[in-house]
């Protein structure tokens, strides 16, 4: 197998995995902009038979997506979110701070370090290395830091960005001769990953570290299912209806013992994610339903129904889930 079609197939499997391997493909484009090296590179037969075969393995994504109007674009789109209150300053602060922790706070100082210095040091110091490492690095993290001003943005959707710019980093600190950086780092980084080591596996290591704040969102889920499932056992439902896809795919682990479906109601029964392609609420299910909702308002759900019976909230124990659950009982789907 010729590398430039391990390179395609390469690129094809991680589409296959991640959208966020588009980020590959804009990289390429812009070192091919600046490198004419990468140019010729990519305007080559062996850059043809990459990008073939990189489409090739992931056609049939293409293919399937076509086929569903397009769901995982629109679910990728709503992830973004870029509606209701835009351009947030302390988004866009949170998500540039939370990359210290990303990539580590000593690298991510010489980072800025470097990027400040790149033009005093370009002459003497730049090489070709260099500026593919930019190229795969820089708009990866700008794409980031943008989205998260707009709208918001999670702390690892900028993370392929540190694969080539820790690469980048430690050259330049092997450069300017300051080593302890790289051993104050490494160390960091271990004692870091053996604390949240131990936190993950040792019992009462969370409480122990005061961090239950930081884990309560994964806590209580398996008591709202009881719940559920007890609710569930006092009338005949035809399925627990949902209106949130992390709702719907908790009940679906913690709620598995219970005899009926965790359906999630889909609006406008255009699937904008997993859930709602698999498992949406429709007509023909019929009722009655138990909806679970932590929404404070859940009229967008019960005004498509005749019957609307609420059956109560339910509070997670403290140190858990701090969102209260309102159950109800619905019947008769208007459409």
């Amino acid at each position: 197998i010729s590398p430039a079609v391990a390179m395609g197939m390469a690129i094809g499997l991680g589409l296959l995995a991640k959208y966020a391997m588009m980020y590959f493909l804009l990289c390429a484009a812009i070192h091919a902009g600046v490198s004419p090296a990468a140019r010729r590179a990519w305007v080559s037969r062996a850059g043809a038979a990459a990008l073939a075969t990189a489409l090739l393995v992931f056609s049939p994504n293409l293919i399937w997506n076509a086929g569903q109007n397009f769901a995982t674009l629109r679910h990728t789109a709503a992830n973004a979110h870029w509606q209701g209150h835009l351009f947030n300053i302390g988004k866009f602060a949170e998500f540039f701070m939370a990359q210290f922790a990303v990539i580590g706070p000593l690298l991510m100082v010489m980072f800025i370090w470097g990027l400040l210095t790149l033009r005093r040091r370009a002459s003497a110091q730049t090489k070709p290395a260099d500026t593919l490492l930019l190229c795969f690095s820089l708009p990866i993290l700008a794409i980031g830091l943008v989205q998260a001003f707009v709208s918001r943005a999670n702390a690892n959707w900028a993370a392929p960005a540190f694969v080539g710019a820790t690469i980048l980093v430690c050259a330049w600190i092997l450069r300017a001769k300051i080593p302890i950086f790289l051993r104050a780092s490494l160390i960091i980084h271990v004692v870091s990953g053996l604390v949240l080591y131990a936190i993950a596996i040792i019992p009462g290591a969370v409480d122990t570290f005061a961090m239950e704040n930081t884990f309560k969102r994964l806590r209580g889920w398996d008591a709202l299912a009881a719940q559920v499932e007890q609710a569930a056992t006092q009338a005949p439902y035809k399925a627990i209806l949902t209106d949130h896809r992390a709702v719907t795919a908790e009940l679906l682990y913690y709620a598995r013992k219970a005899s009926i479906p965790v359906l999630v109601f889909d609006r406008d029964e255009v699937p904008g994610n997993e859930f709602e392609l698999k498992a949406p609420y429709r007509r023909e299910t019929g009722g009655p339903v138990l909806y679970v909702s932590f929404f404070p308002d859940r009229s967008a759900v019960t005004a498509h129904f005749e019957t609307i019976q609420a059956l109560g909230i339910f509070r997670a124990p403290k140190g858990a889930l701090d969102l209260p659950f309102a159950f109800y009982r619905l019947d008769g789907y208007k459409g």
